[in-house]
């Protein structure tokens, strides 16, 4: 999925003359600023041409390119009209460093881009994926972001991922638009919101969860980091829960490389150990059906042996040959969330502390 704004063929190849990029720009601006709010008429074309002291053929060049850019319809003998919906209040860009099937493409990445077809369809928002977003001038994906972005065709940006990549460009510097990013709060980025998903929170349940199954010897594959920094922060809260995770049952994977993963589940229940888990966390998506081939490998049987709870971007499950206990964050909450701060923004209402989205199992989804 790409972003399929499209303009039509004018006249005017390249940069436009400067009085007609003058009067387009300061018609814009009006529309922006709500001087001239949705569905209200424009000035006829005799009095621009009066106003700007410009001729009616680059008065129309000019309208011709609010046009084009969405801001302004014409409705013959009634006159031009702002749109009802024009695109600095109503089109969104979602923004993804790197091309779809690619290794490390994310599954959430996935799960978001699904929910904003989904809204499209029953909702009609202008959701715009951009694919491949790398900050260097021969970077087409990026080109068009700015030109967007510089010509205000955006209500916000919503970057799926820290947006260190774009520091000192128009995707973060230039005013007047909305930003937000999933990401931890950090005040590297003091104009872009920070929405990000309650991990903790995720270890907490699952361990909880395969607690009150009676299960004591839990094991962990997960992502190369932790909810407050080390192993100590786990340690803690398993044996909070009356259970036991030997250190070697703490295991990290790396999305895209699913060899490692088949071979750490098929090492951790291979029949030949003494003592092998009997539960456990799948803390990423991007791992649950290598982890879940390993595990056959191993001959392991699932839940009689090994109870697994398995990390979720709902309602976009990875499928699992075995069956696991779903657990993790709402693609939809977090898309409706980065959509309500950047109306919310656009509002004047200022940057918030972190959204967090709760962590939570299939049968609490509510929509």
């Amino acid at each position: 999925m790409s972003s399929t704004h499209t303009t039509r063929t004018r006249k005017t190849i390249g940069r436009p003359p400067l009085k007609q990029r003058q009067i387009a720009e300061d018609l814009r601006r009006r529309i922006i600023s709500g001087a001239v709010p949705p569905s209200g008429r424009l000035a006829t074309r005799e009095e621009l041409c009066r106003q700007y002291e410009a001729s009616s053929v680059t008065v129309q060049q000019a309208i011709d390119q609010l046009m084009d850019d969405g801001f302004v319809v014409a409705r013959g003998t009634l006159g031009t009209f702002v749109s009802d919906r024009p695109p600095h209040l109503s089109r969104y860009a979602i923004v993804v460093s790197q091309m779809p099937g690619t290794p490390s493409y994310a599954r959430f990445w996935t799960a978001i881009e699904n929910e904003a077809q989904q809204l499209r369809r029953t909702t009609g928002l202008d959701l715009q994926v951009f694919h491949g977003v790398q900050a260097h001038v021969d970077n087409e994906p990026f080109q068009r972001l700015v030109a967007d972005v510089t010509r205000h065709r955006l209500a916000g940006i919503i970057f799926l991922h820290p947006p260190f990549d774009y520091v000192h460009t128009p995707l973060l510097d230039e005013p007047g638009i909305a930003r937000v990013a999933f990401m931890a709060e950090t005040p590297d980025y003091p104009t872009v919101q920070a929405v990000s998903t309650n991990y903790e929170a995720l270890f907490y349940r699952g361990l909880d969860y395969l607690a009150s199954r009676g299960r004591r010897r839990v094991a962990m594959i997960t992502q190369p980091y932790l909810p407050m920094g080390n192993p100590a922060w786990l340690d803690r809260v398993v044996s909070e829960r009356g259970m036991v995770m030997e250190p070697y049952w703490l295991q990290f994977g790396v999305t895209g490389i699913d060899s490692m993963l088949r071979h750490v589940a098929h090492l951790l229940m291979h029949p030949n150990q003494s003592v092998r888990p009997d539960g456990l966390i799948i803390a990423d998506d991007n791992f649950v059906e290598a982890v879940s081939a390993g595990l056959v490998r191993a001959g392991v049987r699932v839940p009689e042996e090994l109870e697994v709870v398995a990390h979720c971007n709902f309602p976009w499950p990875t499928s699992s040959v075995l069956p696991v206990k779903r657990l993790g964050f709402s693609a939809r909450h977090v898309l409706r969330e980065c959509i309500s701060s950047i109306d919310a923004q656009s509002r004047g209402e200022g940057i918030k502390p972190t959204i967090l989205i709760p962590a939570i199992f299939e049968e609490e989804l509510t929509d």
